[in-house]
């Protein structure tokens, strides 16, 4: 059996609307766009990564999706405020979160160097 091309309404109910035309236009337009960044980073060297050693002081922009609630660490429960608490205190354990094959995520040293648990594990 011999294969036609699809016309265009046939494309459509197919629910493929990228003709060749439109996608050389859009690889065209990639393209531009990528040779412009590339231009940019070399006009603007401070945008790109600093070699330099870090150096003390200046300021830091934080992006966030929202405002945080309170900052205090026994009320606070949302997760923007959560991630903010963790810049700024770290607490003596923490769970490894990385490991997706157990159900509970083991405990990792965060200032606590070791620890001890009882025989019960209702005492560290």
């Amino acid at each position: 059996m011999e294969r036609r091309p699809l016309s265009e309404a046939e494309t459509r109910a197919r629910g493929v609307h990228l003709s060749r035309r439109r996608l050389l236009k859009a690889a065209g337009a990639a393209a531009a766009a990528a040779s412009a960044l590339g231009g940019a980073a070399a006009r603007f060297p401070h945008a790109a990564f600093a070699a330099d050693a870090p150096k003390p002081g200046g300021t830091l922009i934080y992006a966030m999706e929202s405002e945080a609630d309170v900052l205090d660490t026994q009320e606070a429960g949302g997760w923007v405020t959560w991630r903010i608490n963790r810049h700024i205190y770290e607490p003596l354990i923490a769970q490894d979160l990385t490991r997706t094959d157990v159900a509970q995520p083991p405990l990792v040293p965060g200032l606590a160097t070791s620890w001890e648990t009882s025989p019960d594990g209702l005492a560290y």
